[in-house]
């Protein structure tokens, strides 16, 4: 079989290797960094943050292949009990109407409608308000009541299953050096360092950011919205009756202890906290960070002098796809962009959430590649 060329080895570019080299093709992996992961990045000092809160949705598909291939590391499930609401400047349990909300999730939504126009007139404002407030975890958007109904209602739902994600113990580096070790075992050459500026002759599958894609396909219009997010990484001196984490229903902003469920991620005595929020249109990115900092003063008791580690500025960083009004994932930029050329990631067209997007798309990808005649 032709040689395949994949750029890009991230997530999506990692798992269409394997399951290119799985079906007899022979596979070089570009990866214009010093290591793969892509996104799917992990600080491997003595505070291991992942670059922004991941989360896999154990009951997608993506999970599924992980666990039937030997290739999902240990995980845990994040603690309910432990989550707080913050909601008029106050961190509770449980606020009002948030479980009508989560038990809202199996009602269909329409695609052509904005989420908030739909659940106003189907429920209230109020409720669209708060559920708007919840969607901004699973969305990681500033405001998800503008974003399309189905969109919307579909992330909902799936966060409100019981034990909705897993978090992966150690951060997602555990992940991406599983999927390396497979690539290497099934043949594939990962070739670090190495940024092409153009895509070579024979088969190629682009699984960048849709801005180099766009160069190395030469569709300068290849786009989809997606938000910018400020994060904030911080490690305190822990305490008991910490929150596992906070969210923020007014100003949708998150928060998460991730040593909560992984103590090896920070060192002994320490939490290690990260907060991520949209950055809204216009917003600066030093305001769009203060939410967070706002979110830590209400969850965290005297945060301030407990500080031990603090990643300072703002990370930005594109966190999957966002569909507006009138569109669905089949209306981003197609997979097959034909002449031997597919594009894969979170910003195709290609269903589920959050990473479920890249796997998807990186299953078709490959499919079609091995379909093709050599």
């Amino acid at each position: 079989m032709q040689e395949v060329t994949i750029v890009g080895a991230g997530l999506s570019g990692l798992v269409a290797a394997i399951q290119v080299a799985e079906g007899g093709g022979r596979v070089v992996l570009h990866e214009a960094g010093s290591k793969p992961g892509g996104r799917a990045r992990t600080d491997t000092s003595e505070h291991r943050v992942n670059l922004g809160p991941h989360a896999l949705y154990h009951r997608g598909a993506f999970g599924a292949w992980l666990r039937q291939n030997d290739l999902l590391p240990p995980v845990h499930y994040p603690s309910l009990t432990g989550l707080r609401i913050l909601k008029d400047k106050r961190a509770r349990r449980m606020v009002v109407g948030l479980l009508r909300v989560l038990r809202s999730g199996g009602r269909s939504a329409p695609i052509d409608e904005s989420y908030r126009s739909w659940a106003t007139r189907e429920f209230d404002a109020d409720f669209a308000r708060l559920a708007s407030g919840f969607a901004s975890l699973p969305t990681y958007h500033p405001d998800p009541g503008s974003l399309s109904a189905a969109f919307v209602q579909e992330r909902i739902a799936r966060s409100a299953e019981w034990r909705a994600v897993w978090y992966i113990d150690g951060g997602w580096i555990r992940l991406i050096e599983r999927l390396v070790a497979r690539a290497e075992e099934l043949g594939v050459e990962i070739a670090t360092r190495s940024k092409l500026s153009q895509l070579p002759d024979g088969p190629c599958i682009v699984a960048t950011e849709l801005s180099s894609a766009a160069k190395l396909l030469d569709e300068p219009d290849l786009a989809w919205p997606s938000p910018n997010h400020a994060l904030l990484d911080v490690a305190i001196r822990g305490r008991a009756f910490d929150p596992t984490a906070v969210l923020d229903v007014d100003e949708h902003a998150y928060v998460s202890r991730f040593s909560a469920g992984d103590a090896s991620v920070a060192p002994r005595g320490e939490s290690l906290l990260q907060g991520v929020t949209g950055i809204r249109e216009g917003e600066a990115p030093d305001a769009a960070r203060q939410r967070i900092y706002g979110l830590l003063d209400a969850g965290f008791k005297n945060w301030r002098n407990r500080v031990v580690w603090e990643r300072t500025g703002v990370t930005h960083a594109k966190v999957g796809p966002c569909d507006p009004p009138g569109s669905s994932w089949r209306d981003r930029p197609s997979i097959d962009r034909g002449k031997g050329r597919w594009l894969i990631g979170d910003h195709v067209a290609a269903p589920g959430v959050l990473s479920e997007t890249c796997f998807e798309s990186a299953r078709v990808a490959a499919q079609g590649v091995l379909a093709k005649p050599q």
